[in-house]
């Protein structure tokens, strides 16, 4: 065990994810960390969308229209982060995904809470001026109510593990 490692135990890491490559990265981080630490990754796709259901719909139509929506959601982000976690060989990651729905800072706060996360991973598009003021910043937000540290990763920054390309 290496000196550094003595003083970090990370058992739980999240690492919410928007299914872009900026997200790509910072899973691709997260399974360093992982590997690193033996930590568990939790995989969490917020979904930010209202869905309406058909104006006769009965509550259970409903209920099954959000399970649905869910599943397929839980798919997507499967599929997306299959390349990641088996990168580089290595002993696979102890993973789970986990879809929720609800504003996305919201959402990864409460997740970062109920799961216990130690530490959580977190991509940043970058955006600047006009853009970050009108759009605001999931990760600047994140990091203000998270009750765990929060690693922010840059879209176009150097990074200091290889990373998969998206």
């Amino acid at each position: 065990m290496s000196q550094a490692s003595s003083f970090l135990h990370l058992k739980r890491i999240l690492v919410p994810s928007d299914l872009s490559p900026a997200s790509a990265r910072a899973l691709a981080y997260a399974v360093a960390f992982a590997r690193q630490f033996g930590a568990e990754l939790v995989i969490l796709h917020v979904y930010d969308q209202i869905v309406s259901s058909p104006p006769h719909a009965t509550p259970g139509e409903t209920y099954q229209l959000m399970e649905s929506i869910h599943a397929s959601l839980k798919w997507e982000l499967e599929e997306f982060s299959k390349p990641i976690l088996s990168a580089e060989g290595g002993e696979p990651v102890p993973h789970r995904f986990v879809v929720s729905d609800g504003a996305p800072v919201d959402g990864i706060v409460v997740a970062a809470r109920s799961e216990q996360a130690d530490l959580l991973i977190i991509s940043t598009h970058g955006r600047t001026g006009l853009k970050h003021i009108l759009m605001g910043s999931v990760a600047e937000k994140v990091v203000r109510f998270s009750p765990c540290p929060v690693l922010v990763v840059r879209e176009h920054e150097q990074d200091f593990i290889k990373t998969p390309e998206a």
